[in-house]
Parts: structure tokens; sequence; C-alpha cells
């Protein structure tokens, strides 16, 4: 399908090539976390939540994505979208619990309206909390990476309440929060604005401390 914008990414299929750096990659489920439907189908368009005015992206189009991908060289593990049940997680300051370790880096499928520039807290085993920016571009097509984010998914089109536009081309950034701090980190507390939507998450072991410890 021709596009009005220069490049448009469909991931592919995450396959383990068996390195180092995919070892230390930990994939955090999210399912109890997801509150809102981003993704819907024909018959139920209404149901979208993505922003204000109820959009969504398209659920053939996100099914077709499969249950774990590759987006910028990172695994990560999308909800089985159905346009029935929540999806993602729509920022309302949600403390994530994270399997305890040592980690380098939380990488994020992510989406916002209009954009978020915003902050999130580690906490860490021994009681210290970091904050650290949490910015996310606009999931509208034709937005600009302002904060280093990358282009994971773009979609063919987008869902309206009562119907579905095609050739406007929504989409979903891979960003990624820095951990400096060498201590195990045990949560992520999402930050209170809900103009932003995490789809995946996943974090990245400590290079040195890999097993955890």
């Amino acid at each position: 399908m021709d596009s009005y914008y220069p490049t448009r990414k469909w991931p592919d299929p995450w396959v383990d090539p068996g390195s180092a750096r995919s070892g230390r990659m930990v994939p955090i489920p999210l399912e109890t976390y997801f509150n809102t439907i981003a993704v819907t189908g024909m018959d139920r368009l209404a149901e979208g939540r993505l922003n204000i005015w109820r959009n969504s992206y398209p659920l053939e189009e996100a099914r077709a994505l499969g249950r774990e991908i590759a987006a910028g060289g990172m695994r990560f593990r999308l909800a089985p979208f159905d346009g029935v049940v929540a999806d993602n997680v729509r920022c309302m300051g949600q403390l994530v619990a994270l399997p305890p370790a040592r980690y380098d880096w939380i990488y994020m499928l992510c989406s916002a309206e209009r954009r978020v520039e915003d902050e999130a807290a580690l906490h860490f085993v021994d009681g210290a909390v970091d904050f650290v920016p949490f910015c996310i571009a606009d999931f509208w097509p034709g937005a600009r990476a302002r904060n280093g984010e990358q282009e994971a998914i773009r979609f063919s089109a987008i869902n309206f309440p009562r119907h579905r536009q095609e050739r406007i081309e929504p989409g979903i950034w891979r960003q990624r929060l820095p951990v400096s701090r060498e201590v195990a980190l045990t949560a992520l507390r999402l930050p209170r604005n809900i103009a932003g939507h995490v789809f995946a998450l996943t974090c990245l072991l400590a290079e040195d401390h890999a097993d955890g410890d």
C-alpha cells in the first residue's frame, strides 16, 4: 500500500538469536495493569480509548503482529488483541512490579496523545527512588521523535468511533528509561498522565550482572 509518509515499519516476529544481549532481556507481564482499549475491530469502533476522541488502532493489523515481536533489536510481548478487553496501560500512576535485579535500561512500546513529557519513578530494593524522564512523541502520523524515540510500529489506518480512516497512519514508539543506580530495581512507577499508553515493557539486565543477584 502506498504511504503519504516516507517510512513505515512493520516489526518482525521475535526470533531469539541466542546472543548474550538477548539473554539479558526480561519481558514484563502487564496484563494485570491493562486498563484501556487502544485496538478495535470494525464492529466495536466506539470502544476505542486511545485519546479523548476515542481513536484506536486497527485490530486486524495489530493481531497480525503476533504476540512477541522484535523492535529496534529488543524483544517485546504484546497483548492478545481482541478489541474487547483492555490491551494497554494508560498511565495513571501505576506501580509496576519488576523481577528484582540490576538493570541497565527499561524499554517500552508506547504512544501518546499529542505528546508526553513527564517523569517515572524507579524503586530500588534498598528503598531508594530515582526519577527519570518519561517522554513519548505523538502517535499521529508525521510526528517527530523529540526525545530519542524510535518508530516501532506504524499502522495503515486509524479508527474513529464511527468509521475507519485509511491512509492516516498512527504509530507506536520504542522508548527507553535509563537505570543508573547499581542496585536491584523492584518496581516502576508510571506517571499520572493519561495521555501516555504503554503496550509492552522489557527490562535489560545489567551487562555485568545478568544473573540478577
